[in-house]
């Protein structure tokens, strides 16, 4: 089961899909956004775009991507690393 979300970013919408089975008890989350899939690893309670990607996405939409992603799927329990 994957999970649709919506960001707004400079005045533009993107919808973007959770491809990851049960988000929130995850230490990495794969999403699809424009034709392309990118992996998001959690540091703490903050949702980071793996370093090796390098694509044509802007990487301003990726970290505001990686934010909504920390308020969506935050828990009370933190994940050790």
């Amino acid at each position: 089961m994957s999970t649709l979300l919506r960001i707004t970013h400079q005045d533009q919408d993107y919808i973007f899909k959770v491809l990851t089975e049960k988000p929130s008890h995850q230490t990495v989350l794969e999403i699809f956004l424009a034709g392309q899939t990118f992996e998001f690893y959690r540091q703490g309670h903050q949702w980071l775009i793996s370093d090796a990607e390098q694509n044509d996405i802007n990487y301003e939409l990726l970290k505001a991507i990686g934010k909504a992603l920390a308020l969506r799927f935050r828990s009370s329990t933190s994940i050790p690393i």
